[in-house]
Formats: C-alpha cells, sequence, structure tokens
C-alpha cells in the first residue's frame, strides 16, 4: 500500500514471533501505538542488539540462540515506502548456551563459517499491509544462498541515553519465520524413535538498538 506524502516511519507494530511460531502457529498481537521514528541513518549498535532465532529440536524442545557479533545501517527515509536496511551478522558469533552445539553449529555440517564467515541481509521499501502494520522484504544470505524473507517490522520511541543533547536512540524490531532448507542448512539424522533431530522451520527475531547519526532532534 502506498504510503500518504509525509508519511513517517512505522511505529512499534511488530508481530512478535512467539514459541508457537516456530511449531507454525500463532495469535497476531494488537500493535503498539507509539511515536515515530525521525527520517534519517540510524546505526545499529552491537550491544544491546540481538538477531536470535528458535528452532524445535528432538521433536518437543524449542532451542533458542542468537548472534552476538552484529553492525548495520536502518535509513528511515520521509516516505516509509522508500527506507532501506543493510545489515549483517558474523556467523562464528552463534552461541545457544551449549559450547558442543555451538561447536556443531560453526562446522561444516551446518554454517560452515569457515567458508561462509558472515550472514546478510539487505533490503528496500516497507509496506503497510493494514492499518498500522508494516512488512518489509529483504534479501536474506545464509550459507552463501540469498532467498527473500519478509519481515514484521517496527520500531520503539525515541529516547537520547543521559544527556538530553546526546544522539537519538530507538529500538527497531523484526520478525519472521523461515524454512532453514531453504538456505541449504539440510544436516538433520533421523531419531531411532522416528521423526527427526531439528524442525525444519525457525524463527528469527531482531531486536536491535541503533543512534541516529544525523542531525538530532532538539
Amino acid at each position: 500500500m502506498p504510503a500518504s506524502p509525509g508519511h513517517r516511519a512505522p511505529v512499534g507494530v511488530s508481530a512478535s514471533v512467539s514459541t508457537a511460531d516456530a511449531a507454525g502457529s500463532s495469535d497476531d498481537p494488537e500493535p503498539a501505538h507509539v511515536p515515530p521514528v525521525p527520517a534519517g541513518t540510524w546505526q545499529v549498535l552491537g550491544e544491546g542488539s540481538v538477531v536470535g532465532f528458535t528452532a524445535r529440536h528432538l521433536l518437543v524442545t524449542l532451542v533458542h540462540g542468537h548472534f552476538a557479533d552484529v553492525e548495520g545501517l536502518i535509513v528511515v527515509a520521509p516516505d516509509v515506502t522508500s527506507s532501506s536496511v543493510a545489515a549483517q551478522a558474523l556467523a562464528g558469533s552463534i552461541t545457544t548456551g551449549d559450547p558442543v552445539r555451538d561447536d556443531h553449529l560453526r562446522s561444516h555440517d551446518v554454517l560452515d563459517v569457515a567458508t561462509y564467515p558472515v550472514l546478510s541481509l539487505s533490503g528496500n521499501g516497507v509496506t503497510e499491509y493494514a492499518a498500522g502494520r508494516y512488512r518489509t522484504t529483504v534479501s536474506l544470505t545464509i550459507r552463501g544462498i540469498t532467498r527473500p524473507v519478509t519481515f514484521e517490522v517496527g520500531s520503539e520511541p525515541v529516547a537520547r541515553p543521559g544527556d538530553r543533547l546526546g544522539p537519538l536512540r530507538a529500538r527497531f524490531t523484526a520478525r519472521a519465520t523461515v524454512n532453514r532448507k531453504d538456505f541449504g542448512l539440510r544436516w538433520n539424522p533421523v531419531l531411532e524413535a522416528g521423526g527427526v533431530l531439528v524442525g525444519e522451520e525457525v524463527a528469527v527475531e531482531v531486536d536491535v538498538l541503533a543512534e541516529h547519526t544525523g542531525p538530532a532532534t532538539p
């Protein structure tokens, strides 16, 4: 849906992916009503930012993990349909809280971080698909394979750290569910009792803190 002239950036309307999404179903929450984010370039801050994921393990257990080393730029246009994003995470920074499992995820069986050290996404344009609800379709690259993925996106209120004259900061969120096989992540032994070790659907949850790098608004 085209934005009206002067349309500001999306408010905090992300449809959060719950653990039920990893199993394939979820009820969309009501959008939050918060101030818009000012137009400009926003630098993603490593501290306070999370690119996380949830996958089903052994048919019933949910494994949560994240990438600790993340960077990126978000450009919020005065007309939100022209906004863009470019971000990346170091594949080797993956952590699930289990060192043995993490080492395996970094191996050739899964992410093969020696060959594909970076996961990245980039895209242009945001669509308001319902009142106060926004989506963007980006190119997501994992293990050297690029696929289009549509994320629910949103933002949270702007704040200044400490001194009120400091740079503006805002939190940006994005949620999607992807099929790991679409990105060549096919390692999955069959269990002796039947079924497979890892589910195909993976919930991706992005929650980043960013700093406005243009002139601060008084």
